[in-house]
């Protein structure tokens, strides 16, 4: 009954469209008609009753993908616990950055900084909107751009809360469990808001938002398997080189017949879903690229890791270097498609917390993540901090 109500709704949206439109050329009674389905009402009736269904747009949620070596470790929960308020503090300045600097509307800004709220839908609606538009050129140049290729995922102010889930088993044996953080988030309002931007007005908008953190506890070869298949032997200058060497046939250069092979091999592998989160996470991000000019959404690189010395050492073997340089960070951090990796160093008793696009790296002392006391965080603090990379203030 609920889907029939939900498609009674939509369809009262179209024929109230269509009976109140002033033209009688089809063409701009089916722009009439787009718009109307993208409209506030109808995202309304699209949430079927459902409060959750609802906030979720409000809800954020990255992954953090913990190394089971690290387990043992007596202050793996408080750096998991400071890892969410990372992703906070950097959420809370790239949604100021987006509605001071750039000029977006609070529901734009949602969107793009969203998770897992786009995908294929999305590029259809927008080749509609296109065609309808006679823009073919438009779409087809976006989406042929290597960059946004889809594959087969203000004033601050913070109040954080913290409700930690035990940790367990999910169907497939997968070790999980979540946090959660509460911000409020004032931003301007903007009069006559076109493709996103308007003119700022004196009032402003507090937006609440709950950053869900999913923890997924797994074993280094998951993560190895997850690394693979952006590995560095897979790019065309690697493998041309191979080429040249008789190490790969001309078949395997143009068609990546073994890259194909061996990707299914991942997927096989792939128990803990680590490569779904991926993948599912980039096609949700990219898919926002068409209908927000070419800007690809942040939750692409919402992962991150938390690693043993251990572990480090196999890592530093696939990257071919030590991670703890820059080139070979940044390699990591893309290959995995994160925000932050942490080294918890038992000998030395420290944290190393590496950061996507920012230089250096922040440390933080086992004896320091001990006396931390949850919800006493300054974010603007912490964010500082990270980027001058200094101790991060617990």
């Amino acid at each position: 009954m609920a889907g029939i109500m939900t498609a009674l709704g939509t369809a009262s949206v179209v024929i109230n469209t269509v009976m109140g439109s002033k033209s009688s050329n089809p063409k701009e009674i089916a722009g009439e008609i787009y718009d109307a389905m993208n409209s506030k009402t109808a995202k309304l009736i699209k949430t079927d009753g459902s409060i959750t269904k609802l906030l979720g747009s409000y809800i954020v949620e990255p992954v953090l993908i913990v190394s089971k070596d690290t387990m043992h470790i007596e202050e793996l929960d408080k750096m998991i616990e400071t890892q969410v308020d990372i992703f906070s503090a950097y959420y809370m300045q790239a949604f100021q950055i987006l509605s001071t600097v750039y000029g977006l509307d609070a529901s734009v800004i949602i969107d793009l900084l969203g998770t897992d709220n786009g995908g294929l839908k999305r590029v259809i609606d927008k080749g509609i909107k296109v065609a309808r538009e006679e823009n073919v050129n438009y779409l087809d140049d976006l989406l042929s751009n290597e960059e946004l290729k889809i594959s087969s995922e203000a004033i601050l102010s913070a109040r954080p809360g913290t409700n930690r889930v035990t940790t367990v088993k999910d169907t497939e044996g997968t070790l999980r469990s979540m946090l959660t953080r509460s911000l409020e988030i004032t931003v301007p309002i903007y009069k006559d808001s076109q493709n996103g931007k308007g003119k700022k007005l004196d009032h402003t908008l507090m937006v609440p938002i709950t950053v869900k953190a999913h923890i997924i506890f797994t074993d280094i070869d998951q993560i190895l398997n997850m690394l693979n298949p952006s590995s560095t032997d897979k790019s065309f200058a690697y493998r041309l080189d191979e080429y040249k060497s008789g190490g790969i046939s001309i078949s395997d250069l143009l068609f990546a017949t073994d890259i194909i092979k061996e990707y299914k091999k991942n997927k096989i592998n792939d128990k803990d879903q680590l490569l779904n989160v991926i993948n599912e996470r980039t096609l949700s991000a990219n898919s926002k690229a068409v209908e927000h000019n070419g800007v690809v959404g942040y939750e692409k690189y919402y992962n991150m890791l938390i690693v043993s010395a251990n572990d480090k050492i196999r890592l530093d073997k696939h990257l071919n270097g030590d991670f703890f340089k820059e080139k070979y960070k940044q390699r990591l951090l893309e290959q995995a498609k994160a925000m932050t990796a942490t080294v918890m160093d038992e000998d030395y008793e420290r944290a190393v917390v590496l950061t996507k696009d920012i230089r250096g790296k922040s440390d933080i002392s086992f004896r320091s993540l001990s006396k931390r006391k949850d919800g006493k965080v300054d974010l603007n603090d912490m964010l500082k901090a990270m980027v001058g990379n200094r101790p991060v203030p617990l």
